[in-house]
């Protein structure tokens, strides 16, 4: 495919007087409207076969090759205005054809004194002297008129074959700033989804913490202070992330160590919690409510059975990236495949790049391994 790159700038540059748009002029352009002109004079190259004087042979090979060659350049001047008009304008098709026109005119008055002046003859003009005519037949307006026709017909053909490229690179181009632009509002639409399932901070689930703590102060239990201060320390964790479009690894630890404390509390049993996290990790870019969905879904799982004892977050780096494995001590807490693939989903929209998310349920265990490339 032709690439025809800067084509609005070049058409905004050009708005106004014709010499404007002499000067957008870009070399790829230049070096097509050469190939064309050499094309064009390939496909005749054949009659050289029929001269036999070698010399003469390089005088045909010449005006074969250079006269297409310049009539293509001198194409260009009457091209450019034509073709750095608005796209969408009605007579833009009309332009397009009177610069053919212009130009071949322009191309042909030209080139036929030169062509005489320079002595570069046709292969069928070397054969008038031996019929007792001259080499060059004189100049005639029905002669000149085929030979603008000659000119022009081609060379309409190719303006609008490049402005067909130029349209559809046009388009191509109208089409990648559209995709660019709908993944930055679906990344905005998903962080404002994020936003507010942040401000919930799970009502339902500190409303019950709240009722138990009342009833544990009610009916005396000692571990009533120290169940409300786990709550104040998770919501000291949890509220100051509410707005926050990112976080880090070592921060979504401690969130899942102190909404842990506080579950534990209404299990009955608490939930231990190690976290293995290497020193050069803990600061690395994660996105927020990934990892807590995850924990909290596979808890709502495991109601009605024995919960889960430990949970265990392990990350580990590796040449593409990071892996995070978070673990619990009790098989069957996988969520669907939908799940984990809009989970993985939302954290690529919030600009995680390349992430994949799997659960594995193996030897009295469940583990999610959360795949994150380097950014």
């Amino acid at each position: 495919m032709v690439a025809l790159p800067d084509t609005w700038a070049s058409r905004a540059a050009a708005r106004g007087a014709p010499w404007r748009a002499w000067g957008t002029l870009r070399p790829v352009e230049l070096a097509w409207f050469a190939l064309l002109g050499l094309a064009y004079g390939l496909t005749d190259l054949g009659s050289l076969a029929d001269v036999a004087d070698a010399a003469q042979r390089w005088r045909v090979a010449a005006r074969l090759l250079g006269v297409p060659l310049l009539v293509a350049l001198l194409l260009i001047p009457f091209w450019l205005p034509a073709a750095r008009s608005a796209a969408p304008h009605p007579q833009r098709l009309g332009r397009l054809a009177l610069a053919a026109a212009l130009g071949a005119a322009l191309a042909m008055a030209l080139l036929w004194p030169l062509v005489r002046w320079l002595e570069l003859p046709s292969a069928g003009e070397l054969i008038r002297p031996a019929k007792g005519l001259p080499m060059f037949s004189p100049w005639h307006w029905g002669t000149y008129a085929g030979d603008c026709l000659t000119v022009f017909i081609p060379a309409f053909l190719a303006f609008v074959l490049f402005d067909l490229v130029e349209r559809r690179h046009d388009s191509m181009r109208r089409l990648q700033q559209a995709v660019v632009e709908h993944h930055r509002l679906a990344r905005e639409a998903m962080a404002a989804r994020l936003a507010a399932l942040q401000a919930q901070v799970e009502p339902q689930f500190l409303f019950d913490t709240l009722v138990d703590i009342e009833r544990a102060y009610a009916s005396g239990d000692a571990a009533a202070p120290e169940r409300l201060e786990r709550l104040i320390h998770h919501l000291r964790v949890a509220l100051p992330r509410l707005r926050d479009a990112a976080t880090t690894l070592a921060s979504e630890a401690e969130l899942l160590r102190s909404w842990l404390a506080v579950a534990g509390d209404r299990l009955g049993a608490p939930v231990a919690f190690v976290a293995d996290v290497p020193p050069a990790l803990a600061a690395s870019p994660l996105p927020p409510m990934l990892l807590l969905p995850l924990l909290q879904g596979a808890l709502q799982r495991a109601q009605g059975g024995a919960p889960p004892r430990q949970v265990a977050l392990h990350a580990d780096a590796h040449a593409r990236g990071w892996q995070l494995r978070l673990g619990l001590d009790r098989a069957g807490l996988c969520p669907a495949p939908e799940l984990l693939q809009a989970l993985a989903e939302r954290a690529r929209t919030m600009g995680a790049g390349a992430v994949s998310l799997a659960c594995v349920d193996d030897a009295g265990h469940t583990t999610f391994t959360l795949q994150l490339a380097h950014r």
